[in-house]
């Protein structure tokens, strides 16, 4: 049976923001209530689309990542690993999945747990409109302070800027990076290079250059881990 969602998750960054807790250990695979935050990430996958072809890149600490996957993934994902260089950005990661990508796919980032209806959003928008690439936004801004903060007409993001400000505006909502597209993105990658190496600076030309980003508003708390007192915080279903 074909798997309902192709997805990607990345799952190689060292964390570094998270002190001495990754220096033996890969930041997915630390504990939020008792689980490892990619064990949360597989069963969100699954809960919102039955099955799953699992693309993840892995880089640092990767044979440690594959290990709990290969033992703790549910039983109706398959998963296929992408290599990415050591000290490599999420821009290197997305190069390297495009050979491993066939169509239609999810993008996951491997530190944040959110409810599985966030997942199902954006590729019921990507499925059902004309747009490049559905992204999922969020009124909570603090919860990722690092991330892209984007504006929005309705469905359509009209404003995009990849490195945040330290004062959003108020009507400003953070980026999750979780988002649904095509192989498109590939086609975007090599259209708007960038020596930052930072898939954020490739969304940001998207937008600006009038191509179709939109959004889902996610109103619902969601859980990034940055920090090691991330770790403390209760899941968010």
């Amino acid at each position: 049976m074909k798997p309902e969602i192709e997805a990607l998750m990345l799952a190689g960054g060292r964390g570094s923001r998270m002190g001495t807790l990754t220096k033996t250990t890969q930041k997915c695979l630390l504990p939020v209530e008792g689980q490892p935050i990619i064990g949360h990430i597989m069963e969100q996958l699954v809960s919102a689309f039955g099955s799953v072809d699992l693309k993840v890149a892995v880089s640092y600490r990767a044979e440690d990542v594959k290990k709990y996957i290969d033992r703790n993934k549910p039983h109706n994902m398959s998963v296929a690993y992408i290599p990415v260089p050591n000290e490599s950005d999420d821009y290197d990661a997305y190069k390297n999945a495009e050979e491993y990508i066939h169509g239609v796919f999810l993008a996951v980032p491997g530190d944040i747990i959110i409810k599985p209806e966030a997942y199902m959003q954006v590729v019921e928008l990507l499925n059902n409109s004309n747009a490049d690439m559905v992204t999922t936004l969020s009124p909570h801004l603090n919860t990722a302070d690092t991330h892209p903060v984007a504006k929005i007409n309705g469905l359509e993001v009209i404003e995009y800027m990849a490195k945040a400000p330290s004062q959003p505006d108020s009507d400003h909502l953070r980026d999750l990076m979780i988002f649904a597209t095509s192989r498109k993105l590939f086609h975007y990658m090599d259209l708007y290079p960038n020596s930052q190496r930072y898939l954020g600076d490739v969304i940001q030309q998207i937008v600006n250059m009038h191509h179709s980003l939109y959004a889902v508003s996610h109103e619902s708390p969601w859980l990034h881990i940055g920090y090691p007192q991330d770790l403390l915080k209760p899941l968010p279903f």
